[in-house]
């Protein structure tokens, strides 16, 4: 279980933050997120060995029956085999429930999304098609419940197709705990409804998830080889006729309410956009958090690396705010991503830090150029930044004396090094 102050410190932030505030109807969205039991137990190293052996032989059976799809016909016989093959191969089963409520009449099947292959088990029980934008042999899309469209499906192609047709206007897949809001441009057909409830369930002894935060699409199908079986629920729900739809209710939250209700699962206000962002942000999240912990071990930190655009900007708020730890700077720019913000943050207080111990010993080179006065300067620089100003007028014109004083410390000892003979007012 975890708890309120390891979601605030994976966040960097505290239960009175207003970015935790900002995040927190983000945080109750994560049920439709799948991250699934990745965990490593017992159970699952010793069916380890057992899984790899079925993978491999479920990749050969795999192989066979790409090679058939390629070299028969289209046939009505061969397209069945073919597909009860496939369905071998993932270690498919299908569970039907309430059959009497299927209506072969019915042209269009709306279901929740839970995994990469429901177009398989939808058209394993229903003999149902599932649109798709890519192409592929006619055989093989036919065995795995597949149909190309060019482009977005019409209502007038629905109506005249010679097929079933199943959709998931979720757009996203989901851990099947709770309903993202419905594309509803499938609804705007004419036409009857007969709605869905999917479930699945993987055996304890290699629960792995289905599908995970982020993960590919080669991954999600692996998972299928090496389990052991996986378990579709096809639940079918009474139909919906679009005629019995008073005018103040939309068709889709119709069916949407069905199959909430048939599931037991809540209605979310997200949709699938709402979806990707979360899980590009979650991702970035975590890649910026590997990037410079400070409570990492050498040996870690290592092996980490450091985007060479935040280094270059951590550097550059460095020159401004030397005092600053590095480690500080590019913590605020992995959120920020913007030089002028992060020195604001840290102008503002919102940024802790402890301010590091300029160094007093002087080196070689300093002992042998005239750069006295430069040295001052600096130090009085550092010294004016451990005051900052309360007002943000008063904050921004110390700044701007801070920039003046380093871009003229500069060229001080640029001149200094080279030792041209240039007025330093001319400058």
């Amino acid at each position: 279980m975890i708890n309120i102050n390891e979601i605030c410190c994976w966040g960097q932030t505290t239960p009175s933050n207003r970015n935790f505030t900002e995040g927190e109807r983000l945080l109750k969205a994560g049920h439709v997120i799948k991250c699934g039991k990745n965990q490593v137990e017992i159970y699952l190293l010793l069916y380890t060995p057992l899984g790899l052996i079925i993978l491999l032989i479920r990749i050969l059976c795999g192989i066979i029956a790409l090679l058939l799809a390629s070299a028969l016909p289209d046939v009505s016989t061969l397209r069945t085999t073919i597909t009860n093959l496939f369905s071998f191969c993932f270690g498919i089963f299908i569970k039907k429930q309430d059959c009497h409520h299927r209506d072969c009449n019915v042209k269009i099947i709306v279901s929740n999304h839970i995994s990469r292959l429901d177009h398989l088990a939808l058209h394993i029980a229903a003999d149902s098609y599932t649109p798709t934008k890519y192409r592929m042999q006619d055989i093989l899309e036919n065995a795995l419940g597949l149909i190309h469209v060019n482009r977005n499906i019409t209502s007038d192609a629905v109506i005249n197709s010679d097929k079933v047709l199943a959709f998931f206007p979720e757009e996203a897949i989901t851990n099947g705990k709770g309903l993202l809001k419905f594309n509803t441009k499938i609804f705007d057909c004419d036409i009857n409804v007969q709605p869905v409830a999917l479930r699945i369930w993987r055996p304890p002894i290699a629960e792995v998830a289905v599908k995970s935060l982020g993960s590919q699409w080669w991954s999600d199908v692996m998972s299928y080889l090496f389990v052991p079986y996986t378990l579709y629920t096809v639940q079918f729900l009474p139909v919906i006729k679009k005629q019995q739809i008073s005018e103040d209710q939309q068709f889709g939250e119709v069916v949407r309410d069905a199959i909430a209700e048939c599931l037991g699962i809540p209605k979310t206000n997200l949709t699938a956009r709402d979806m990707v962002e979360y899980e590009k942000r979650y991702l970035m999240d975590q890649r910026r958090a590997m990037l410079r912990n400070p409570t990492e071990s050498p040996s870690t930190s290592r092996h980490t690396r450091i985007d060479p655009n935040l280094e270059m900007m951590a550097r550059q708020v460095k020159e401004v705010l030397p005092l600053v730890p590095q480690h500080v700077i590019i913590q605020d720019l992995t959120k920020t991503r913007n030089i002028d913000y992060t020195i604001s943050n840290i102008l503002d207080g919102h940024v802790r830090y402890t301010p590091e111990t300029p160094s007093t010993t002087p080196t070689t080179q300093q002992l042998s150029t005239p750069s006295t006065s430069s040295s001052n300067e600096s130090m009085s620089t550092q010294q004016k930044q451990m005051n900052f100003p309360k007002s943000a007028n008063a904050r921004m014109q110390s700044f701007q004396e801070r920039k003046r004083e380093l871009i003229e410390n500069a060229r001080k000892k640029y001149i200094e090094k080279h030792g041209l003979n240039i007025a330093l007012n001319n400058c």
